[in-house]
């Protein structure tokens, strides 16, 4: 999304980005969206990846964990997936916490995996097998 001048303009870049895509769904908190999460199907695989943004004033408060926990369920109850994996840039140790409190494990970290804005940033990987998260009992 860019250049929010107007209202017309977010409720565009809403339905653009949000509403008409499949697989991304609206966090909401008091009747507002406050951020939203996707599931990235890779069918082939029987795998899947994500993405979350929350609001920062949200931070902190166990929503995230909360959401990505209902996605992990929808992908190894539902869905019947065999894996969900998804990776941090380093120094958002904030998401890494969220993922390893759903129970997806540290795989490792790869330096310089991605270039962000013409910087090469670290990637932390994390995953989970549809056996894992079983064994956990959620």
């Amino acid at each position: 999304m860019g250049g929010v001048k107007s209202i017309e303009d977010a409720k565009a870049d809403v339905y653009n980005y949000l509403l008409s895509r499949p697989g991304i769904f609206a966090i909401e908190f008091n009747r507002k969206c406050i951020g939203a999460i996707d599931l990235r199907l890779v069918p082939e695989h029987k795998k899947a990846g994500f993405g979350y943004v929350l609001n920062r004033e949200f931070w902190g408060q166990g929503i995230m964990t909360e959401a990505l926990s209902a996605l992990l369920r929808l992908c190894f109850e539902k869905l019947e997936l065999n894996r969900v994996e998804e990776h941090h840039y380093a120094g958002n140790e904030g998401s890494g916490r969220v993922m390893q409190k759903c129970g997806m494990i540290f795989e490792g970290l790869s330096p310089q995996a991605e270039r962000v804005k013409g910087v090469f940033r670290d990637v932390v990987r994390y995953g989970i097998t549809r056996e894992q998260w079983l064994s956990l009992g959620k």
